[in-house]
């Protein structure tokens, strides 16, 4: 039987491209909602398909002892679709956000657990990110900020800069951190979250940030768009070929200073409004210029939004997405291939 996720706050994708806070999406299979490499050949993936992991480059995966919750039973809330971010991972370790809390375990260890996350402080998470194993940072709702310095066993609140919705954070250590959300809003502390910085950098909704170091970093979201700093204060627009209504850009990464890939979707012209194709943008040269990229359509057909993407060097890069998708290329993406991972 199908169920249904309610798109109510937290999954703006649907509203961003025109639809109402009504909307529904029908999962016919498990999402993949991120992937993360420690490095060029140990990776993570994990969503409602499944947690997986490689440590030959992705030529195969391995299914890992844990889940991150089931789209059976009782209806999903819209925070679920954030089950499966990869939080934090080494070549044989991750932490990963599940239903109620978080799974840690590794392949090499061969054994997971959960960590519960006490409701009073879920209800106001949208995004987690984490430094290392124990240092972690929560944002979301009315602009709610958590730490913690224990694994995620406890959380302790900071003071908040802002009561607009946060969608999306970078964490570089227990006292610096990046948030992005409603309306281009930008957050940075570098006290742990005593004192902040803040302002407006665009008119829509940013969603996703990431930073190459301590000072260059990218953010996208709704519109695609995409903004650049490089010194972590001051952020200049890029020129994309979808800037616009429709389009949607979910995650961005970069290879090194020039390589980069940002990953969303778009809505299909024709007589199904509601339709959305992946979309992929790739740049050469440090985002000056964007290009659009095509996934290879045979022998398989996609039609669903990419949630993340993850670039490594030489030209190879990892896009996963919504009913399983998980796309690979390693030609600097002129060829995107579609990856099976094990039933």
């Amino acid at each position: 039987m199908r169920r249904r996720i309610i798109l109510v706050l937290t999954l703006s994708t649907v509203v961003a491209v025109g639809s109402s806070a009504d909307d529904r999406v029908d999962y016919k299979k498990p999402i993949c909602r991120s992937v993360r490499f420690a490095d060029e050949t140990n990776g993570w993936i994990a969503g409602y398909k499944g947690v997986f992991h490689t440590s030959d480059g992705g030529e195969t995966w391995t299914r890992q002892a844990t889940s991150v919750g089931s789209l059976e039973g009782p209806e999903p809330t819209s925070a679920d679709i954030d089950n499966g971010a990869i939080l934090w991972a080494n070549h044989n370790m991750a932490l990963i956000r599940r239903d109620g809390g978080l799974t840690v375990g590794g392949a090499a260890l061969g054994n997971w657990r959960f960590i519960p996350i006490p409701t009073d402080k879920l209800i106001y998470v949208k995004s987690m990110a984490f430094a290392n194993e124990q240092t972690g940072w929560a944002v979301g709702v009315f602009g709610a900020v958590f730490r913690t310095r224990d694994g995620g066993v406890t959380w302790e609140a900071r003071s908040r800069p802002s009561t607009s919705l946060l969608n999306g954070l970078f964490v570089s250590s227990s006292a610096e951190m990046w948030a992005v959300g409603e309306k281009g809003l930008v957050i940075h502390t570098r006290d742990g979250g005593q004192t902040w910085e803040q302002e407006e950098i665009g008119a829509d909704d940013l969603w996703h940030v990431r930073f190459k170091n301590s000072k260059e970093g990218w953010s996208c979201g709704i519109g695609g768009r995409v903004f650049h700093t490089t010194d972590g204060r001051r952020w200049e627009r890029q020129n994309t070929p979808v800037s616009g209504g429709g389009s949607f850009l979910a995650s961005v990464s970069f290879a090194d200073a020039n390589e980069g890939w940002a990953v969303g979707s778009k809505l299909v012209e024709g007589p199904h409004p509601d339709v959305n194709e992946p979309l992929i943008l790739h740049t050469a040269d440090g985002g000056l210029r964007w290009e659009l990229q095509a996934v290879d359509n045979k022998p398989f057909a996609i039609r669903d939004r990419l949630l993340d993407v993850q670039a490594l060097p030489s030209g190879r890069a990892w896009a996963i997405g919504e009913d399983g998708t998980v796309l690979r290329t390693v030609d600097h993406g002129k060829h995107w291939l579609q990856v099976k991972l094990p039933s």
